[in-house]
């Protein structure tokens, strides 16, 4: 028997160290393309990593899983967007998302504006809009100086018996300057430099102005504080959501160092092409508020983006943009947006982000650490063979007491079992040990035969601990009853013992066990075992080695 012992730990080793290499699945290739594009992000190859990620996604389509499938789409996203096209990345995110609502991003892509991105199709999908083409994606080209910037595709210019539409002054190539439209609030019309960004700035409503002034002198008192740090030069923490019909007090604060002269917020009324234009008013704590009115709240979502501004009336910071806005969900169950609304609010950035382990498809097999690992329960079958030890003992056929020793189990034994994950870290399993015995010699005389097996029930209790990417160990305490198990004793001819026998321990039995899962797909593993098992009733002792399969469900 110790040859069969060093052979199964022989076994043992060889699947451990070569299982990365010796089992290939379209989850394993979709996993080391995804690394290797993560590799390549990271050192900003955008060519070399969008080469991949379309090598990835094919290996996902084979696979014909939805959830690798998006979040290659998530991946090749992620890459678009940290090279500046915002929109048409938000699109490859809504896709992903359709794939898999749950998909992350991992914290390789996380970039700032890769997460800006991400958040904005997530708020897109909870309020159904419709998904453009990819045609429509693209930002729409920045405004020359002879036309203004337009945020969609070309329209067709209004009828002239229609009201014209206050549009911002921009700047002719004619000798004579055109009049400007009239501004209510504000004092001069935007820069050259303003119009190049493509940032028209429309009509700013006085009844606004003088909200976001009652708005600031109410609330100073219960204003909330300043956050201890900001992650960008403009930072805008504003609830996801609003109210439909009531009016919502929007803020933002800049950093120490942006030298800002005034703030400027653009929303965008339901159904309008062109953005209002509200000044914001400076708080005493430093914030800088402004009021969309209650009438942009009848759609399903409100697009908005603020602008702050040096005393030249040039550019220095803003959040979001006229062509990439922040978008605010239109919901009934959303609480009031007022100027103490900062409890509770998901501050900016904060698209969810995949922990280490979700990077890889088949690592979250083993990720005990998360609330819901999504295994709920699992099936195996393992065959293994034992060795065992027993005092002074009687031989179950022959009736004859033999001295303590050692003894192999059996020829082999099969342990089915069902488990149920009850947290993280704990599962309970229900394993039959059946033992199949073969026995050598002859009967000759004796009538009857030896025993050919024996039956146990046990009950594990699992404490689940991650070991690495693909595999977790597994410490167990066992208990159960049946009919034990049995140690085989060789023929004796000196004392007239011509076939084998067997040693009873059990019926009770109590033990401790060490597993471990290799992953080999999402679903499937290979399980190695090791248990120690003390039979009462009639004292023995074994120790079952074994390996076998286990689905997960």
């Amino acid at each position: 028997m110790t040859r069969w012992l060093f052979q199964a730990i022989v076994v043992a080793a060889i699947v451990f160290v070569g299982h990365g290499n010796a089992f290939s699945s379209p989850s394993d290739d979709v996993a080391a393309s995804l690394e290797a594009a993560s590799s390549a992000f990271s050192q900003q190859h955008w060519d070399e990593a969008t080469k991949l990620l379309q090598t990835a996604e094919s290996q996902a389509n084979e696979a014909s899983q939805d959830k690798l499938l998006a979040k290659v789409v998530c991946f090749q996203s992620a890459v678009i967007a940290a090279q500046g096209q915002s929109n048409k990345s938000i699109a490859g995110f809504r896709r992903a998302l359709k794939l898999d609502p749950s998909v992350k991003l991992t914290k390789v892509i996380a970039l700032p504006e890769v997460k800006d991105a991400f958040k904005k199709a997530l708020l897109l999908e909870r309020a159904s809009v419709p998904l453009l083409s990819s045609a429509t994606d693209e930002a729409a080209p920045p405004a020359q100086p002879d036309a203004p910037a337009t945020p969609l595709a070309p329209q067709e210019p209004p009828p002239p018996a229609k009201p014209p539409v206050p549009k911002p002054p921009v700047p002719e190539d004619k000798p004579t300057p055109t009049p400007a439209a009239p501004i209510a609030v504000e004092k001069a019309a935007p820069s050259a430099a303003t119009v190049a960004e493509a940032k028209p700035e429309p009509v700013a409503t006085v009844p606004e102005a003088k909200s976001a002034a009652k708005a600031s002198a109410d609330g100073d008192s219960e204003e909330p504080d300043l956050p201890a740090s900001l992650p960008r030069p403009l930072h805008c923490p504003n609830p996801d959501e609003a109210p439909p019909n009531k009016k919502a007090v929007l803020r933002c604060v800049a950093q120490p160092e942006v030298q800002v002269a005034r703030v400027l917020m653009f929303y965008r009324l339901p159904g309008k092409e062109n953005y209002e234009s509200v000044p914001a008013t400076k708080t005493a704590r430093g914030w800088y508020i402004a009021v969309v009115p209650a009438k942009a709240f009848t759609g399903k979502m409100v697009q908005y983006y603020f602008d702050a501004r040096d005393a030249t009336d040039k550019s220095v910071a803003d959040n979001g943009r006229f062509e990439s806005p922040n978008i605010m969900i239109v919901s009934k169950n959303a609480p009031p947006v007022t100027h103490n609304a900062l409890a509770g609010v998901r501050m900016e950035g904060s698209a969810p982000v995949a922990d280490e382990s979700e990077e890889n498809p088949i690592a979250r097999f083993f990720d005990s650490d998360r609330e819901d690992t999504g295994r709920k329960f699992w099936v195996s079958m393992a065959v293994g063979r034992g060795i065992g030890f027993h005092g002074t003992a009687e031989l179950e056929w022959y009736r004859e007491e033999v001295s303590g020793g050692s003894h192999p189990a059996s020829a082999a034994h099969i342990a089915p079992e069902f488990g149920l994950q009850v947290s993280p870290h704990l599962a309970f399993a229900l394993q039959l040990r059946s033992q199949f015995i073969v026995h050598t010699g002859s009967a000759g005389v004796k009538q009857g035969t030896p025993a050919l097996g024996a039956n146990a029930g046990l009950l594990r209790a699992i404490w689940f601990l991650p070991v690495g990417q693909f595999s977790n160990l597994q410490l167990s305490g066992i208990a159960g009853a049946g009919e034990g198990f049995r140690l085989v004793v060789p023929p004796n001819q000196l004392k007239m013992r011509n076939s084998s026998d067997t040693v009873r321990g059990g019926p009770w039995i109590a033990g401790i066990g060490v597993h471990s899962d290799i992953a080999l797909t999402e679903m499937w593993a290979i399980r190695l075992g090791l248990q120690v098992l003390q039979g009462f009733g009639n004292s023995a002792t074994v120790i079952d080695y074994a390996a076998g399969a286990v689905a997960w469900f």
